[in-house]
């Protein structure tokens, strides 16, 4: 009789035990942080970074949302493994819409607080409109952090901080500030 219920169960299991716990998720971003390095990705030496270009590096914190879709079977979770999307695996249920990088010391032609966007590449590829064209359909795997390039050196030698500014489809707004930074 144990054997018939085993087997039953199992048989069960088999047929309802590929169905997804989640739809796969979507993901949003509910804090950042930041680092600045060299392109090597060297960290600045006691405040001082050099080269011709730097990178600020955006790490994302996410918060996962999804919903509960088919029969929750304790008896084969792997078989949920090999038939979901991972979580985020869908984008963005925010999706930024806005994205500024400032600093808080005048940068070559840009004053203290207006944005450099227009000198920045993101993974060294992508203008920040393009970025943020599809920032919907970020999937959380490949895109848990940023690589924001910053193209231009300062001719002036100054300490400065950078500010990041996210603003997203709902209004929430995002914001961290660098560490200072002396760039030579």
């Amino acid at each position: 009789m144990k054997k018939l219920i085993v087997l039953s169960l199992l048989f069960l299991s088999g047929c309802f035990g590929c169905d997804c716990f989640h739809d796969g998720t979507h993901w949003n971003i509910i804090d950042l942080d930041m680092f600045v390095t060299n392109l090597q990705g060297v960290p600045a030496d006691q405040g001082v970074i050099e080269g011709d270009s730097i990178l600020l590096g955006v790490l994302f914190s996410p918060e996962f949302i999804g919903s509960v879709q088919g029969f929750a079977n304790p008896f084969i979770p792997s078989a949920y493994a090999t038939s979901c999307s991972p979580d985020g695996g869908l984008g963005l249920k925010d999706p930024l819409t806005a994205f500024t990088l400032t600093s808080n010391e005048k940068f070559n032609d840009f004053e203290a607080g207006t944005s450099l966007n227009e000198i920045l590449s993101v993974y060294g590829e992508k203008t920040i409109e393009e970025w943020l064209a599809d920032a919907d359909t970020w999937e959380f795997e490949y895109m848990s952090r940023a690589n924001i390039v910053i193209t231009e050196k300062p001719v002036d030698i100054a300490i400065r901080k950078f500010q990041i500014k996210m603003i997203f489809e709902s209004g929430i707004v995002l914001e961290k500030e660098s560490e200072v930074i002396q760039w030579e």
